[in-house]
């Protein structure tokens, strides 16, 4: 059984075939899937082991469309050869989180991994202060981002700045959240359900709340459900990481979009996405790509 596709997860590439007994023919063409990241190792690991896996199917790029923290779990988005150049666009799409926090502690890096930075009482609050204290980060607002990140000054990250004794002042920056609700509370911890834009980050929100309770707050589990149109149920899971199980599930997600007739890169945002190009124009361009 011959199945032919349109691959278009963000733009319109070679018209692929494949057999259900057999790999793609142009393994190059193929666009993106997402992994279900474990705690322990960073984004990047993830990236070499899976293309480390890949290899001998044919896969010569693999990237990342956001990364994960160390300690954090859940849905990460790869990009396979030409679906590397999608991962940009994957930057600007929105997610959706369930994160722990634990009152009565500060770290230096808003989470379970850093040093410990002020130490105070938290039995006086009360849910209902907890929610009074989500309030402000809902809607637009400014964030300020945690110094310990990814984000670049100059060209080199924050974070190496920190570690090498820097004096160092993250730029507050526009983000947003779509919701964000109280699924727990039980002292000292508490959990969220978060939907946030780009550019957001829960471990500065766990640490503002407990500044604005004034009993100090860091994140100690954190677990990203969704990531533009990748949600956990679609990521495979470390156990499944081997060259069959990672294509079969590109290959799935890419034949769910176009039988939509999305674009997947657009409907990403989650916002209506415009259809695929007409039959006609498709044909044409796969004439030109060579196809």
């Amino acid at each position: 059984l011959i199945k032919s596709f349109w691959c278009e997860t963000c733009f319109p590439v070679r018209r692929l075939s494949y057999s259900i007994y057999s790999r793609p023919t142009d393994i190059k063409a193929m666009s993106m899937l997402a992994v279900l990241k474990p705690s322990g190792p960073t984004s990047a690991q993830v990236v070499a082991t899976i293309r480390a896996i890949l290899k001998k199917s044919g896969v010569q790029k693999v990237g990342h469309g956001g990364t994960l923290d160390t300690f954090a779990t859940g849905v990460l988005v790869l990009g396979l050869d030409a679906g590397t150049k999608c991962l940009s666009h994957m930057l600007h799409t929105d997610k959706k989180y369930i994160a722990t926090g634990r009152f009565g502690t500060a770290t230096d890096t808003y989470d379970l991994s850093g040093i410990h930075t002020e130490a105070k009482p938290f039995h006086h609050i009360r849910t209902e202060h907890v929610l009074e204290a989500l309030a402000p980060h809902r809607g637009s607002f400014l964030q300020i981002p945690p110094t310990f990140s990814a984000l670049k000054k100059d060209g080199k990250r924050l974070s190496d700045r920190v570690r090498a004794g820097e004096q160092v002042v993250a730029t507050p920056r526009q983000v947003k959240v779509h919701s964000l609700d109280l699924v727990r509370f039980d002292p000292p911890f508490f959990q969220l359900a978060i939907h946030c834009g780009h550019g957001f980050y829960v471990r500065s929100l766990i640490h503002d709340i407990g500044q604005a309770l004034g009993c100090g707050a860091h994140t100690t589990d954190l677990q990203r459900t969704m990531h533009g149109a990748f949600t956990l149920d679609m990521a495979v899971p470390e156990s499944n990481w081997n060259a069959d199980t990672l294509l079969a599930a590109m290959l799935t997600h890419t034949t769910h979009w176009n039988s939509l007739g999305l674009a997947a890169g657009e409907q990403l945002h989650g916002r209506p996405a415009s259809r695929a190009p007409p039959r006609a124009e498709r044909e044409a361009l796969s004439k030109r790509n060579g196809a």
